[in-house]
């Protein structure tokens, strides 16, 4: 029964459970051994959570409102790292479906998207000091958002056309010789050139 009523208390967010110091997230496996092990129990510290001052959570809700552009903001913790989560996953899916296999352009640009993804997340373990983060670090996380417009942009419209051209390019190349005599030609293909 104590343990029934402890996992209830977690899954509202009223408490969380330390082991060793750190806290245990709700995710995880081990949280039904410290819950309910006889060995495991005594060194689990249960401690009731902080709530957010009424300030850091106007802040906040004034900040998510407009940085994921919706009026209806996730209520708790969880829908708000679930946002976070989902725009880490999709920054690494680009990663891995895009660019691990060719040159597009601003890479970077979603590495350090992921990036901050990661460094907001590494704050779920307190509510409050992931508030407090997220407040602080919300001009980046602005101008990262900004500039993933334009590579979402790329990725839904120009993509096609960038691998177009550097298959024309590529045909081009092979003959070079051709149009070696053509300084007009020449200049355009190293124009192309720089610009893939």
């Amino acid at each position: 029964d104590i343990a029934a009523m402890a996992a209830r208390l977690i899954v509202q967010q009223k408490i969380q459970i330390q082991y060793g110091g750190a806290v245990v997230g709700k995710e995880e496996r081990r949280l039904v051994d410290l819950l309910r092990k006889k060995s495991e129990v005594d060194k689990a510290l249960v401690v009731r959570r902080v709530a957010p001052s009424e300030e850091l959570i106007r802040k906040s809700g004034r900040f998510l409102r407009e940085y994921l552009g919706v009026m209806d903001i996730p209520s708790d913790e969880d829908g708000l790292l679930g946002t976070f989560e989902q725009s880490r996953d999709h920054y690494q899916e680009l990663l891995d479906k895009f660019y691990a296999k060719e040159k597009y352009p601003q890479k970077q640009v979603v590495i350090d998207a992921k990036g901050l993804m990661e460094d907001v997340l590494s704050q779920k373990k307190d509510n409050v000091a992931l508030l407090n983060h997220m407040v602080q670090i919300q001009d980046d996380l602005f101008a990262s958002l900004e500039d993933m417009e334009d590579v979402e942009a790329f990725f839904k419209a120009q993509k096609t056309v960038f691998d177009d051209a550097r298959k024309q390019l590529e045909a081009i190349r092979k003959e070079r010789d051709y149009f070696a005599a053509d300084e007009d030609t020449v200049d355009i293909i190293n124009t192309i050139s720089s610009i893939l």
